[in-house]
Protein backbone atom coordinates (compact mmCIF):
# COMPACT_ATOMS: atom_id res chain seq x y z
CA UNK A 1 0.00 0.00 0.00
CA UNK A 2 2.81 2.42 0.81
CA UNK A 3 4.41 1.70 -2.56
CA UNK A 4 1.13 2.46 -4.29
CA UNK A 5 0.86 5.76 -2.42
CA UNK A 6 4.39 6.74 -3.36
CA UNK A 7 3.81 5.89 -7.03
CA UNK A 8 0.38 7.41 -7.43
CA UNK A 9 1.07 11.04 -6.60
CA UNK A 10 3.94 11.92 -8.98
CA UNK A 11 2.82 9.55 -11.75
CA UNK A 12 -0.68 10.93 -11.94
CA UNK A 13 0.50 14.51 -11.74
CA UNK A 14 3.02 13.80 -14.50
CA UNK A 15 0.55 12.11 -16.85
CA UNK A 16 -2.38 14.40 -16.25
CA UNK A 17 -1.43 18.08 -16.50
CA UNK A 18 -4.41 19.81 -18.08
CA UNK A 19 -5.76 22.93 -16.41
CA UNK A 20 -9.39 22.60 -17.33
CA UNK A 21 -11.92 20.82 -15.15
CA UNK A 22 -13.77 17.83 -16.43
CA UNK A 23 -17.10 19.65 -16.51
CA UNK A 24 -15.77 22.13 -19.07
CA UNK A 25 -14.51 19.53 -21.54
CA UNK A 26 -16.31 17.42 -24.12
CA UNK A 27 -14.48 14.13 -23.63
CA UNK A 28 -15.27 10.88 -25.39
CA UNK A 29 -16.20 7.79 -23.37
CA UNK A 30 -12.64 6.48 -23.18
CA UNK A 31 -11.31 9.75 -21.78
CA UNK A 32 -14.13 9.91 -19.26
CA UNK A 33 -13.38 6.42 -18.01
CA UNK A 34 -9.68 7.27 -17.67
CA UNK A 35 -10.37 10.51 -15.84
CA UNK A 36 -12.83 8.80 -13.48
CA UNK A 37 -10.41 5.99 -12.66
CA UNK A 38 -7.58 8.45 -12.14
CA UNK A 39 -9.59 10.60 -9.75
CA UNK A 40 -10.93 7.51 -7.98
CA UNK A 41 -7.37 6.32 -7.26
CA UNK A 42 -6.36 9.75 -6.02
CA UNK A 43 -9.47 10.01 -3.86
CA UNK A 44 -8.67 6.68 -2.19
CA UNK A 45 -4.94 7.07 -1.61
CA UNK A 46 -4.22 10.79 -1.67
CA UNK A 47 -4.51 12.55 1.69
CA UNK A 48 -6.15 15.89 0.83
CA UNK A 49 -4.65 19.03 2.38
CA UNK A 50 -7.99 20.84 1.98
CA UNK A 51 -9.72 21.78 5.23
CA UNK A 52 -12.67 19.42 5.59
CA UNK A 53 -15.67 21.16 7.16
CA UNK A 54 -18.69 19.72 8.97
CA UNK A 55 -22.00 21.13 10.13
CA UNK A 56 -20.56 21.47 13.64
CA UNK A 57 -17.68 23.81 12.78
CA UNK A 58 -18.76 25.35 9.46
CA UNK A 59 -20.13 28.70 10.70
CA UNK A 60 -17.51 29.24 13.37
CA UNK A 61 -14.57 28.55 11.08
CA UNK A 62 -15.86 30.60 8.16
CA UNK A 63 -16.40 33.64 10.40
CA UNK A 64 -12.68 33.67 11.26
CA UNK A 65 -11.37 33.43 7.68
CA UNK A 66 -9.94 36.57 6.06
CA UNK A 67 -9.64 35.20 2.54
CA UNK A 68 -10.18 31.85 0.89
CA UNK A 69 -12.83 29.67 -0.64
CA UNK A 70 -14.99 26.68 0.09
CA UNK A 71 -15.86 23.82 -2.26
CA UNK A 72 -19.28 22.20 -1.91
CA UNK A 73 -19.04 18.77 -3.48
CA UNK A 74 -20.22 15.16 -3.69
CA UNK A 75 -17.49 12.58 -3.14
CA UNK A 76 -18.50 10.31 -6.03
CA UNK A 77 -19.23 13.06 -8.57
CA UNK A 78 -16.59 13.35 -11.30
CA UNK A 79 -16.62 17.14 -11.59
CA UNK A 80 -16.19 17.48 -7.84
CA UNK A 81 -13.14 15.24 -7.89
CA UNK A 82 -11.59 17.20 -10.72
CA UNK A 83 -12.06 20.57 -9.00
CA UNK A 84 -10.56 19.13 -5.80
CA UNK A 85 -7.47 18.27 -7.84
CA UNK A 86 -7.45 21.78 -9.30
CA UNK A 87 -7.44 23.19 -5.77
CA UNK A 88 -4.54 20.95 -4.76
CA UNK A 89 -2.51 22.44 -7.62
CA UNK A 90 -3.58 25.95 -6.58
CA UNK A 91 -2.48 25.29 -3.02
CA UNK A 92 0.90 24.03 -4.23
CA UNK A 93 1.37 27.20 -6.30
CA UNK A 94 0.69 29.44 -3.30
CA UNK A 95 3.20 27.55 -1.17
CA UNK A 96 5.81 28.35 -3.85
CA UNK A 97 4.90 32.07 -4.15
CA UNK A 98 6.30 34.16 -1.30
CA UNK A 99 4.43 37.32 -2.42
CA UNK A 100 1.07 35.96 -1.29
CA UNK A 101 -0.26 34.28 1.82
CA UNK A 102 -1.46 30.70 1.56
CA UNK A 103 -5.27 31.01 1.44
CA UNK A 104 -7.84 28.95 3.28
CA UNK A 105 -9.23 26.21 1.04
CA UNK A 106 -12.16 24.41 2.61
CA UNK A 107 -14.36 21.58 1.38
CA UNK A 108 -17.75 20.34 2.55
CA UNK A 109 -19.38 17.09 1.40
CA UNK A 110 -23.04 17.81 0.71
CA UNK A 111 -23.96 14.14 1.05
CA UNK A 112 -22.69 14.07 4.64
CA UNK A 113 -23.96 17.54 5.57
CA UNK A 114 -27.02 18.27 3.38
CA UNK A 115 -28.52 20.83 5.76
CA UNK A 116 -25.53 23.18 5.38
CA UNK A 117 -25.72 22.91 1.59
CA UNK A 118 -29.45 23.56 1.66
CA UNK A 119 -28.95 26.66 3.79
CA UNK A 120 -26.30 27.91 1.32
CA UNK A 121 -28.67 27.18 -1.62
CA UNK A 122 -26.24 24.79 -3.30
CA UNK A 123 -28.08 23.48 -6.37
CA UNK A 124 -25.30 21.92 -8.42
CA UNK A 125 -21.96 20.22 -7.88
CA UNK A 126 -19.27 21.26 -7.65
CA UNK A 127 -20.02 24.78 -6.38
CA UNK A 128 -17.31 27.18 -5.21
CA UNK A 129 -17.99 30.10 -2.89
CA UNK A 130 -15.51 32.79 -1.82
CA UNK A 131 -14.74 33.95 1.71
CA UNK A 132 -13.74 37.54 2.37
CA UNK A 133 -13.47 38.80 5.96
CA UNK A 134 -15.81 36.08 7.19
CA UNK A 135 -18.45 36.80 4.53
CA UNK A 136 -19.44 34.30 1.84
CA UNK A 137 -19.52 35.63 -1.74
CA UNK A 138 -20.45 34.08 -5.07
CA UNK A 139 -17.67 32.81 -7.33
CA UNK A 140 -18.21 34.17 -10.87
CA UNK A 141 -15.22 32.93 -12.85
CA UNK A 142 -14.32 29.61 -14.45
CA UNK A 143 -12.99 26.64 -12.48
CA UNK A 144 -9.59 26.61 -14.18
CA UNK A 145 -6.43 26.69 -12.09
CA UNK A 146 -5.55 30.13 -13.44
CA UNK A 147 -8.89 31.73 -12.53
CA UNK A 148 -9.02 30.07 -9.11
CA UNK A 149 -5.48 31.20 -8.33
CA UNK A 150 -6.09 34.73 -9.64
CA UNK A 151 -9.28 35.07 -7.59
CA UNK A 152 -7.54 33.97 -4.40
CA UNK A 153 -4.85 36.58 -5.04
CA UNK A 154 -7.48 39.30 -5.49
CA UNK A 155 -9.13 38.35 -2.20
CA UNK A 156 -5.91 39.30 -0.39
CA UNK A 157 -6.34 42.91 -1.52
CA UNK A 158 -8.61 45.35 0.37
CA UNK A 159 -12.26 44.87 -0.54
CA UNK A 160 -12.37 48.45 -1.87
CA UNK A 161 -8.90 49.97 -2.18
CA UNK A 162 -8.55 53.76 -2.09
CA UNK A 163 -5.61 55.12 -4.12
CA UNK A 164 -4.33 58.57 -3.13
CA UNK A 165 -1.22 59.21 -5.26
CA UNK A 166 -0.35 59.47 -8.95
CA UNK A 167 2.29 56.78 -8.51
CA UNK A 168 -0.29 54.54 -6.88
CA UNK A 169 -2.55 54.95 -9.90
CA UNK A 170 0.27 54.21 -12.35
CA UNK A 171 1.41 51.17 -10.37
CA UNK A 172 -2.12 49.80 -10.16
CA UNK A 173 -2.65 50.16 -13.93
CA UNK A 174 0.77 48.75 -14.89
CA UNK A 175 1.34 45.54 -16.81
CA UNK A 176 3.40 44.24 -13.88
CA UNK A 177 0.38 44.45 -11.58
CA UNK A 178 -1.83 42.72 -14.14
CA UNK A 179 0.71 39.92 -14.49
CA UNK A 180 1.14 39.58 -10.73
CA UNK A 181 -2.58 39.03 -10.18
CA UNK A 182 -3.07 37.14 -13.47
CA UNK A 183 -5.74 39.57 -14.65
CA UNK A 184 -6.46 40.70 -18.20
CA UNK A 185 -7.63 44.13 -17.07
CA UNK A 186 -8.15 46.31 -14.01
CA UNK A 187 -10.23 49.42 -13.33
CA UNK A 188 -9.91 52.58 -11.25
CA UNK A 189 -13.14 54.43 -10.50
CA UNK A 190 -13.20 58.22 -10.18
CA UNK A 191 -16.43 59.05 -8.42
CA UNK A 192 -16.59 62.56 -6.91
CA UNK A 193 -18.90 63.26 -3.96
CA UNK A 194 -18.92 59.66 -2.81
CA UNK A 195 -20.71 60.59 0.41
CA UNK A 196 -23.92 61.59 -1.35
CA UNK A 197 -26.86 59.24 -0.97
CA UNK A 198 -27.24 58.62 -4.69
CA UNK A 199 -23.64 57.55 -5.20
CA UNK A 200 -23.63 55.62 -1.94
CA UNK A 201 -26.47 53.44 -3.16
CA UNK A 202 -24.60 52.77 -6.38
CA UNK A 203 -21.44 51.78 -4.54
CA UNK A 204 -23.40 49.28 -2.49
CA UNK A 205 -23.24 46.82 -5.39
CA UNK A 206 -19.44 46.72 -5.43
CA UNK A 207 -19.55 43.57 -3.31
CA UNK A 208 -20.57 41.60 -6.39
CA UNK A 209 -17.28 42.61 -8.05
CA UNK A 210 -14.95 41.31 -5.32
CA UNK A 211 -12.84 38.42 -6.59
CA UNK A 212 -14.17 38.87 -10.12
CA UNK A 213 -12.67 42.20 -11.17
CA UNK A 214 -9.55 43.99 -9.99
CA UNK A 215 -10.68 47.50 -9.12
CA UNK A 216 -9.89 50.45 -6.88
CA UNK A 217 -11.28 53.88 -6.05
CA UNK A 218 -9.28 57.06 -6.65
CA UNK A 219 -9.19 59.70 -3.96
CA UNK A 220 -11.25 62.77 -4.92
CA UNK A 221 -8.13 64.94 -4.74
CA UNK A 222 -6.72 63.09 -7.77
CA UNK A 223 -9.75 63.53 -10.00
CA UNK A 224 -8.80 66.87 -11.55
CA UNK A 225 -5.12 66.00 -12.09
CA UNK A 226 -5.87 62.68 -13.76
CA UNK A 227 -8.74 64.19 -15.73
CA UNK A 228 -6.24 66.62 -17.28
CA UNK A 229 -3.85 63.78 -18.10
CA UNK A 230 -6.19 60.99 -19.19
CA UNK A 231 -9.83 62.08 -19.26
CA UNK A 232 -9.99 65.27 -21.31
CA UNK A 233 -8.78 63.77 -24.58
CA UNK A 234 -11.43 61.03 -24.26
CA UNK A 235 -14.22 63.59 -24.49
CA UNK A 236 -15.15 63.75 -20.82
CA UNK A 237 -16.88 67.07 -20.27
CA UNK A 238 -15.56 67.95 -16.83
CA UNK A 239 -13.60 66.33 -14.03
CA UNK A 240 -16.57 66.08 -11.67
CA UNK A 241 -18.22 63.45 -13.86
CA UNK A 242 -17.97 59.86 -12.62
CA UNK A 243 -15.47 58.14 -14.89
CA UNK A 244 -13.02 55.27 -14.90
CA UNK A 245 -9.59 54.31 -16.17
CA UNK A 246 -9.29 50.80 -17.59
CA UNK A 247 -5.94 49.09 -18.12
CA UNK A 248 -5.66 46.00 -20.30
CA UNK A 249 -2.67 43.72 -20.68
CA UNK A 250 -1.00 42.68 -23.91
CA UNK A 251 -2.87 39.92 -25.73
CA UNK A 252 -0.72 39.30 -28.79
CA UNK A 253 -2.40 41.87 -31.05
CA UNK A 254 -2.68 44.88 -28.74
CA UNK A 255 0.02 46.00 -26.29
CA UNK A 256 -0.70 46.99 -22.71
CA UNK A 257 -2.78 50.17 -22.77
CA UNK A 258 -4.90 52.45 -20.58
CA UNK A 259 -8.16 54.09 -21.67
CA UNK A 260 -10.73 56.35 -20.01
CA UNK A 261 -14.48 55.76 -20.05
CA UNK A 262 -17.49 57.67 -18.77
CA UNK A 263 -19.70 56.08 -16.09
CA UNK A 264 -23.33 56.55 -17.11
CA UNK A 265 -25.36 56.98 -13.93
CA UNK A 266 -28.61 56.01 -15.62
CA UNK A 267 -27.27 52.93 -17.39
CA UNK A 268 -27.95 50.06 -15.03
CA UNK A 269 -25.74 48.98 -12.18
CA UNK A 270 -22.02 49.20 -11.60
CA UNK A 271 -21.84 45.43 -12.18
CA UNK A 272 -23.19 45.75 -15.73
CA UNK A 273 -20.91 48.74 -16.30
CA UNK A 274 -17.88 46.63 -15.35
CA UNK A 275 -19.07 43.80 -17.56
CA UNK A 276 -19.28 46.16 -20.55
CA UNK A 277 -16.03 48.11 -20.11
CA UNK A 278 -13.94 44.99 -19.50
CA UNK A 279 -14.97 43.35 -22.78
CA UNK A 280 -11.75 43.02 -24.83
CA UNK A 281 -11.58 45.79 -27.41
CA UNK A 282 -10.15 43.25 -29.86
CA UNK A 283 -10.65 39.67 -28.75
CA UNK A 284 -11.27 36.16 -29.98
CA UNK A 285 -14.85 35.17 -30.77
CA UNK A 286 -15.60 31.66 -29.56
CA UNK A 287 -18.24 29.75 -27.63
CA UNK A 288 -17.06 31.18 -24.32
CA UNK A 289 -16.89 34.85 -25.40
CA UNK A 290 -19.92 34.92 -27.73
CA UNK A 291 -22.51 35.70 -24.98
CA UNK A 292 -20.33 38.59 -23.78
CA UNK A 293 -20.34 40.22 -27.21
CA UNK A 294 -23.99 39.54 -28.02
CA UNK A 295 -25.22 41.00 -24.72
CA UNK A 296 -24.46 44.55 -25.88
CA UNK A 297 -26.09 44.18 -29.30
CA UNK A 298 -23.27 46.10 -31.02
CA UNK A 299 -22.26 45.11 -34.58
CA UNK A 300 -19.15 42.93 -34.82
CA UNK A 301 -16.25 43.82 -37.13
CA UNK A 302 -14.64 40.43 -37.57
CA UNK A 303 -11.51 39.10 -39.21
CA UNK A 304 -11.55 35.41 -40.12
CA UNK A 305 -8.51 33.33 -40.91
CA UNK A 306 -5.85 31.02 -39.63
CA UNK A 307 -3.04 32.37 -37.48
CA UNK A 308 -1.00 33.32 -40.55
CA UNK A 309 -3.88 34.44 -42.79
CA UNK A 310 -5.19 37.04 -40.35
CA UNK A 311 -1.87 38.75 -39.53
CA UNK A 312 -2.38 41.87 -41.72
CA UNK A 313 -6.11 42.52 -41.18
CA UNK A 314 -5.87 41.70 -37.47
CA UNK A 315 -3.14 44.31 -37.07
CA UNK A 316 -5.35 46.88 -38.81
CA UNK A 317 -8.45 46.08 -36.77
CA UNK A 318 -6.47 46.11 -33.52
CA UNK A 319 -5.26 49.64 -34.31
CA UNK A 320 -8.81 50.76 -35.11
CA UNK A 321 -10.06 49.20 -31.88
CA UNK A 322 -7.51 50.86 -29.65
CA UNK A 323 -8.01 54.24 -31.35
CA UNK A 324 -11.67 54.36 -30.21
CA UNK A 325 -12.56 55.76 -33.65
CA UNK A 326 -15.54 53.41 -33.90
CA UNK A 327 -16.94 52.89 -30.38
CA UNK A 328 -20.21 51.58 -31.83
CA UNK A 329 -18.51 48.29 -32.82
CA UNK A 330 -16.90 45.29 -31.19
CA UNK A 331 -13.72 44.21 -32.99
CA UNK A 332 -13.12 40.46 -32.91
CA UNK A 333 -11.20 37.70 -34.65
CA UNK A 334 -12.30 34.15 -35.43
CA UNK A 335 -9.81 31.32 -35.81
CA UNK A 336 -10.85 29.50 -38.98
CA UNK A 337 -8.18 26.88 -38.27
CA UNK A 338 -10.44 25.28 -35.66
CA UNK A 339 -12.48 22.28 -36.88
CA UNK A 340 -15.76 23.71 -35.56
CA UNK A 341 -15.41 26.84 -37.78
CA UNK A 342 -16.94 26.13 -41.19
CA UNK A 343 -16.38 29.50 -42.93
CA UNK A 344 -13.97 29.33 -45.86
CA UNK A 345 -11.01 31.70 -45.75
CA UNK A 346 -8.20 32.71 -48.06
CA UNK A 347 -4.74 34.23 -48.01
CA UNK A 348 -4.95 37.55 -46.22
CA UNK A 349 -7.99 36.45 -44.25
CA UNK A 350 -11.51 37.80 -44.63
CA UNK A 351 -13.27 40.72 -42.96
CA UNK A 352 -16.99 41.02 -42.32
CA UNK A 353 -19.40 43.18 -40.32
CA UNK A 354 -22.13 41.22 -38.52
CA UNK A 355 -25.17 43.31 -37.63
CA UNK A 356 -26.62 41.53 -34.60
CA UNK A 357 -29.81 43.58 -34.59
CA UNK A 358 -30.78 42.85 -38.19
CA UNK A 359 -28.88 39.54 -38.41
CA UNK A 360 -27.11 40.68 -41.59
CA UNK A 361 -23.58 40.16 -42.88
CA UNK A 362 -21.59 42.78 -44.82
CA UNK A 363 -18.50 41.22 -46.44
CA UNK A 364 -15.42 43.25 -47.34
CA UNK A 365 -14.21 42.52 -50.88
CA UNK A 366 -11.07 44.66 -50.98
CA UNK A 367 -7.43 44.14 -50.07
CA UNK A 368 -7.27 43.16 -46.39
CA UNK A 369 -3.80 44.68 -46.03
CA UNK A 370 -4.93 48.24 -46.85
CA UNK A 371 -6.01 50.13 -43.74
CA UNK A 372 -7.43 53.14 -45.60
CA UNK A 373 -9.75 50.91 -47.64
CA UNK A 374 -10.98 49.06 -44.56
CA UNK A 375 -11.59 52.39 -42.80
CA UNK A 376 -13.58 53.65 -45.80
CA UNK A 377 -15.62 50.42 -45.88
CA UNK A 378 -16.49 50.69 -42.17
CA UNK A 379 -17.43 54.35 -42.65
CA UNK A 380 -19.71 53.37 -45.54
CA UNK A 381 -21.47 50.91 -43.22
CA UNK A 382 -21.92 53.62 -40.60
CA UNK A 383 -23.38 55.93 -43.27
CA UNK A 384 -25.79 53.23 -44.48
CA UNK A 385 -24.14 52.88 -47.89
CA UNK A 386 -23.55 49.10 -47.76
CA UNK A 387 -25.96 46.34 -48.71
CA UNK A 388 -26.00 43.08 -46.73
CA UNK A 389 -25.23 39.72 -48.29
CA UNK A 390 -27.34 36.77 -47.22
CA UNK A 391 -24.49 34.31 -47.71
CA UNK A 392 -20.73 34.52 -47.49
CA UNK A 393 -18.92 35.68 -50.60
Amino acid sequence: MKLLKMWTRPAMRYIYKDNRPEILLEDDDVQKIWRWSRSAILSQYYSSPLDILTDEDYRARISRIQHGLILFYLQWEGGSRTVKEQLLNVLTDFHKDSEFQVPFLGALDCYDWPLVCEQETIREYPTVRLIKDGQILDYRRTLTIKDLRSTLKLLQRPAVELIGTIKGVEDFLSSETLDKYEMEQNVILFWPNLASKYDGERLGVLGALIGHYMFAMADNSLSYILYQKYGRHQGLLHWEQPWAMVARGSDGYIPHHVRSVLILLDNGTISSFFADITIPIFGELNAATYPMYTRTGKPLVMVLGTEFQRIAPASILSRLAISSTYPQFHFVWLNSGKPEVSVATKDGGRVVILDQGENNAFWYDGDTSLEKDIRAWISDYVDGKLSPQCTER
